[in-house]
């Protein structure tokens, strides 16, 4: 009975020495530095994103004001075929219908126009941007000792310690 005992005990201490030998060996295992960025986040609060997007805003003022003053006339001829229709003669009401539609068509141009001219702005910051990204993004990884970069989007959670983000808005500022 006794020897039973000491089997026993020496079976689980071997367990334990294992099991904590086998912890160990996977401790000192490398794991990889994972890191995450956020790509249009690190860009679009670069300096020189900010600055780029402002031009561009500023490019477009004329175009937004044209737009802005020809929804309002739409806006008008709506509200005045809906106030005095009943008083307006049917060659009145057609004229207004004709420039409502006129509008229509011409706002749903400039709309596309303006949605072109805008993804073509958006491609030449990628033209722009895209090798400053990726020399910030090395010397980040070069400095962290980073193995492995995931784009933020792909992680459904994220400590916020391997969040990379805004050390390369800092190094696409400072490589200007």
């Amino acid at each position: 009975m006794r020897k039973n005992i000491v089997n026993k005990t020496l079976r689980m201490l071997s367990a334990a020495v294992l099991f904590s030998l086998s912890s160990l060996a996977m401790a000192a295992q490398p794991y990889p530095n994972v890191a995450v960025v956020d790509l249009q986040a690190a860009v679009t609060n670069s300096n020189e994103a900010k600055a780029f997007t402002e031009k561009v805003n500023k490019e477009f003022e004329p175009q937004r004001g044209k737009i802005k003053k020809m929804a309002e006339r739409f806006r008008q001829i709506k509200e005045k075929l809906e106030k005095d229709a009943a008083v307006m003669t049917q060659t009145e009401i057609s004229q207004l219908q004709r420039e409502g539609e006129d509008i229509t068509i011409d706002l749903k141009r400039m709309k596309r126009d303006f949605q072109q001219l805008s993804s073509e702005r958006q491609q030449d910051l990628i033209k722009i941007m895209g090798p400053k990204f990726d020399k910030a993004m090395e010397q980040v990884i070069k400095e962290e000792q980073i193995q492995v970069v995931l784009a933020r989007q792909a992680a459904l959670y994220v400590n916020p310690v391997y969040d990379i983000t805004a050390k390369i808005t800092e190094k696409l500022n400072k490589n200007r």
